[in-house]
């Protein structure tokens, strides 16, 4: 009830000086409240092997397949598998390159 008069308030107040320094101020989240995203994780290359989309690695080798690093884990995953692209902290790759940079195949996948 108290936010609703205060809106009402602040835009009586706006109305009658053109000031919108209340309705800025009204939107502000608090000191206490976590910002918050609806996108996904950012994909976090480390190096100039690693790429955020898969057509960029696609480009860097056409005839390798692509797969997914997580950088976490060291491990890499398959088109196709459920953690393809899914990962919090990863990064799409050339296989031969992943390999080269110490990375594994996952123990639960098949070369696609």
């Amino acid at each position: 009830m108290r936010s609703t008069i205060l809106a009402v308030l602040c835009l009586v107040l706006v109305g009658l000086t053109g000031n919108a320094t209340c309705l800025a101020a009204q939107k502000t989240p608090s000191a206490g409240s976590a910002p918050t995203s609806s996108t996904p994780a950012a994909k976090t290359p480390a190096s100039s092997d690693q790429f955020a989309a898969e057509s960029e690695a696609k480009a860097h080798c056409p005839s390798d397949t692509i797969v997914w690093v997580n950088l976490s884990s060291k491990v890499y995953h398959f088109p196709g598998n459920k953690d393809y692209g899914s990962t919090k902290k990863g990064a799409y790759v050339c296989e031969k390159d992943a390999t080269a940079q110490g990375f594994r195949a996952a123990k639960n996948e098949n070369h696609q």
